[in-house]
């Protein structure tokens, strides 16, 4: 196993024990994106006031100008799951169904040595307790042969960028910036 491997091995587990942390002592975790660079991890927050489109063309931007090699995206959801060999009603949403399970979920988009992306995930159902704050995390709803698509899957750039292309996002965050005020500002933070 490569350096490199085991780095965004300890990584990922390092996300899974911090969010969970987080959930249990919050009482919530807000959807967030994590952006690993070489030097440090960009965390940001997924807020009402931004569509979540622009939140992730500005996240790409922040993989693009600081050369991101992962993306961990997290927070609360609802899910659906089949029911033996029915199929899962798609025409309602996961958050209307009475069917629905809420989640801690966890996805991490890996580019490696040869630039080839991976992704892994995480769902796993949250417990409260009677006062309806969380207690806990469920057993992993495991996932075979699911496709990760969406416009979080596509926040890590195919390939690293060029100096040029670094620049360009730059001159793009500052511009973001300018015109997100209203927004708290991604932080340079390790978590």
């Amino acid at each position: 196993m490569s350096d490199r491997k085991r780095y965004l091995d300890k990584t990922w587990e390092h996300d899974l024990d911090w969010v969970r942390k987080a959930l249990i002592e919050k009482g919530e975790v807000r959807q967030m994106i994590v952006i690993h660079t070489p030097a440090i991890g960009i965390v940001i927050s997924i807020h009402a006031s931004m569509t979540k489109d622009a939140t992730c063309a500005f996240a790409r931007d922040v993989c693009v100008a600081y050369d991101a090699d992962a993306v961990t995206t997290m927070g609360e959801a609802w899910m659906l799951r089949a029911k033996g060999a029915e199929p899962v009603d798609t025409s309602v949403l996961p958050s209307q169904s009475p069917d629905r399970i809420e989640v801690l979920a966890v996805s991490m988009s890996i580019r490696d040595d040869t630039g080839a992306i991976s992704h892994r995930a995480s769902y796993r159902p949250i417990e409260r307790g009677a006062d309806g704050k969380p207690t806990g995390l469920g057993a992993e709803i495991g996932y075979t042969g699911v496709e990760y698509v969406g416009r979080f899957a596509e926040i890590l750039p195919e390939r690293k960028p060029t100096f040029t292309e670094r620049r360009i996002a730059r001159k793009r965050i500052d511009a973001a910036r300018d015109r997100l005020a209203f927004v708290h500002q991604p932080s340079a933070t390790v978590h």
